[in-house]
């Protein structure tokens, strides 16, 4: 507060005569004066006003002894430079080193030490001699040998380590995490899958198989140690696209609570020479980090395809980068916390040094599912959704032969699609069907009343149609035929090869008003192969009427593959679709399966039928086709 000499003279005496006028409030148009004209005659007094404010602000300052300088920062003399000095000793920044050799203590020191020091032994103290020493380097151009503080423990170092030193203390004041990239770190999937095997379906014994080679080495470890073996390292899960291989994996994940990191095959293929090889070391030296972790590559096959000489510089990069898989692979303790899991679509592209046992040691295939796993799967989806308590599942699967999981859950949401257009809260039987026709079937119509065999289901085509034919159970003599069905593509077609009217045939809704007899199958079979029903033999109706020889065969299927989807009106998905496979024997179906890839129209891995798995099939098909060979009746006309 200024002296009282100071705000003395200021202060107006009660005796004194006020000579000044009396000051008055502003009005509104005063102000508006103001705003119009200026200040005018209040400048003056106003800039006096803040002179003064000023000056006593001054003063104030100068009696508590606060100068400033021009800058507006406070003077030098009150800076605290010993405490600053003092601050920055200790935050000075550390030196990243690598540790690359520990020096053990030496025994014979280490008891000269104590026996010159007793007091400070009994009280645990450890003199220089006594501490084990670490040889760091630092930028590749330097090495010290250092020691540790007092808060780090001598567990905590270990030979490749990054620490941090003090380089005025010379000493580890800290372990660092490995350096990686960020584009491998983000591979990794923070988040604990929420993937369960309750949301998997169709693939209950490829989930058995994983939880045995990946679950319990990880949980139970000690059941591998009592038997004294090792547990498979890597798996390799292959199968046609949209099977459950990722889905399988993250369920894996969830159960074993270990970090998930997925990571797909082009994202380790890099424009520059030796950068995929850096990635795999580093997602291995990550994973080697966690408590428990699980490796999956996605699209294996593209860095893991059969090597071959070409000269062509990205292959050889490619080739580098799965040389350094192989590597890591080898490099890890099977009965340690990493599991490598690896999916792929064409498994006879990869490199056999990648398969050979002791790297992919389990392979499971993950093939199309059955009929009750399709069923399974519908349900999974419906779990989600709001549907009716009584649709028929198992009737939807068996109206979507040959399709896939991904297949299925398009199925799903297509039905839902179909409530939602139709405004209703609820997806009913009508919209999975109608699904069905769009998403499977691609608008082939169907009767819900039809029902397939699962496994002994026999596609006969014919002249712009396909007949399916399913065996009767309570059929003592041999093959019985319990209903006929006709897939109705070209109504007008399909109505002049059975003899009826359209207007008949849409009447049957493409379907014979009785079953019909066995001998019916002959005059079909013999109209489509261009034999007569009494030379119609096995051998030449597996071969449509020409000899069995690869040849033959394999001209059968690529005819049947191009001309299917134009004269038949049905796409052929499965060597299971084609009559001429029906015992097949497996010579032929090797001929095949290495002409696989001619085949556009199949799946990538079709199963192939032997003759050993349809032996009574094809033995009860002949003695039919022979025992009504001389007495074919005219096709029922309804």
């Amino acid at each position: 507060m200024p002296p009282k000499a100071d705000w003395e003279k200021w202060q107006k005496k009660a005796d004194d005569k006020d000579d000044e006028k009396e000051i008055k409030a502003l009005d509104d148009s005063d102000i508006q004066i103001l705003k119009t004209y200026g200040q005018g005659p209040y400048a003056s007094r106003l800039k006096k006003i803040e002179n003064d404010i000023k000056d006593v602000q001054k003063r104030i300052n100068e009696k508590l002894g606060v100068k400033e300088s021009d800058t507006g920062l406070a003077s030098p003399n009150l800076w605290d430079l010993p405490a600053d000095r003092m601050r920055m000793s200790e935050e000075h920044p550390l030196q990243v080193a690598r540790c690359t050799k520990i020096i053990p203590v030496d025994a014979t020191a280490a008891a000269a030490a104590r026996a010159v020091n007793p007091v400070g032994a009994v009280q645990g103290q450890k003199g220089a001699d006594e501490q084990a020493k670490y040889v760091i380097n630092i930028k590749q151009i330097a090495k010290f040998v250092v020691g540790l503080s007092d808060q780090v423990a001598p567990t905590d170092i270990e030979e490749g380590m990054r620490v941090g030193v003090d380089r005025t203390k010379y000493q580890i004041q800290i372990p660092l995490p490995p350096k990686i990239d960020a584009s491998v770190t983000m591979m990794q999937v923070e988040e604990k899958p929420d993937v369960t095997y309750s949301d998997v379906g169709g693939c209950k014994e490829q989930i058995e198989k994983l939880r045995e080679v990946v679950e319990t080495p990880l949980l139970s470890p000690e059941r591998f140690v009592n038997l004294g073996i090792d547990p498979p390292k890597g798996v390799l899960l292959f199968g046609p696209p949209g099977t459950g291989k990722t889905l399988c994996a993250r369920a894996v994940a969830n159960r074993t609570d270990a970090t998930f990191i997925r990571v797909i095959g082009s994202e380790l293929v890099q424009k520059y020479v030796g950068e995929g090889a850096r990635m795999v070391r580093e997602l291995f030296e990550m994973a080697r980090s966690k408590k428990a972790c699980i490796i999956f590559f996605d699209e294996v096959d593209a860095i893991g395809g059969a090597r071959f000489d070409d000269g062509a510089g990205g292959d050889n990069e490619v080739q580098r980068t799965m040389l350094e898989l192989i590597n890591q692979l080898d490099g890890f303790d099977p009965r340690g916390n990493i599991k490598v899991l690896m999916a792929t679509n064409r498994p006879d592209t990869l490199d056999p040094a990648l398969l050979r046992p002791g790297r992919l040691d389990r392979r499971i295939e993950f093939s199309l599912p059955d009929n009750e796993g399709r069923a399974h799967i519908l349900r999974i989806h419906a779990r989600s959704m709001s549907v009716e308590r009584d649709i028929r599942f198992d009737l939807i699967a068996r109206l979507c032969p040959n399709t896939t999981g991904a297949e299925l859950r398009s199925v799903a949401t297509e039905a839902g699609m179909y409530a939602i257009r139709a405004r209703r809260k609820v997806a009913t039987e009508r919209d999975f069907l109608d699904a069905v026709d769009k998403v499977v079937r691609q608008g082939t119509k169907f009767s819900s009343t039809i029902v397939r065999h699962p496994k002994l289901t026999l596609l006969l085509p014919l002249q712009a149609s396909s007949t399916a034919y399913s065996p009767r159970k309570n059929d003592t003599p041999g093959l019985g035929i319990r209903s006929s069905r006709v897939l109705p593509r070209h109504p007008r077609r399909i109505a002049k090869t059975l003899g009826r009217s359209p207007r008949q045939f849409h009447s049957a809704v493409g379907t014979f008003p009785d079953a019909p007899s066995a001998a019916e199958i002959a005059p079909l079979l013999a109209k489509h192969s261009h034999l007569s029903p009494q030379n119609l033999t096995l051998s030449k109706l597996l071969s449509f009427g020409r000899p069995l020889t690869p040849a033959s065969v394999l001209d059968s299927a690529q005819s049947v593959l191009s001309e299917a989807p134009r004269l038949f009106g049905w796409r052929v998905r499965n060597f299971e679709d084609l009559p001429f496979i029906v015992g097949m024997n497996p010579f032929i179906a090797k001929i095949l399966a290495g002409y696989r890839k001619s085949f556009k129209a199949l799946a990538t891995y079709p199963p192939v039928k032997t003759l050993e798995d349809n032996a009574d099939f094809a033995v009860q098909l002949q003695a039919l086709v022979e025992a009504h060979a001389n007495d074919i009746p005219t096709m029922a006309k309804g």
